[in-house]
């Protein structure tokens, strides 16, 4: 077997690694929400609240931001604790009101 040229290899070696950061920098939304579904949540702790009650505190001068992130709508009360409604809360407060004629 022949021996490689030094200068090859090495070339060879620069070429992948461009590759391989051009590729993750193309791809990396969807690697990363791919591998965002296996790390461990972030630190802050959100209450899972129903958006009706989400509505309440707000009219009551209890939260003072609220946070529309897609289907979550979140609100950070003035006790310094945070609270999430989601899609599906959302939804089950809507189907709730139409069946009382709201």
């Amino acid at each position: 077997m022949s021996e490689v040229d030094p200068k090859l290899k090495a070339n060879r070696r620069i070429f992948v690694l461009v590759i391989s950061v051009v590729t993750l920098l193309l791809f990396e939304p969807p690697v990363y929400a791919i591998i965002g579904q296996f790390l461990p949540a972030r630190s802050a702790s959100y209450v899972e609240i129903s958006f009706s009650q989400l509505v309440n505190d707000v009219d009551a001068g209890r939260v003072h931001d609220v946070l529309i992130k897609g289907t979550e709508i979140g609100g950070a009360y003035n006790d310094g604790h945070l609270s999430k409604a989601t899609r599906r809360m959302i939804r089950r407060c809507c189907s709730a009101s139409t069946t009382k004629g709201l």
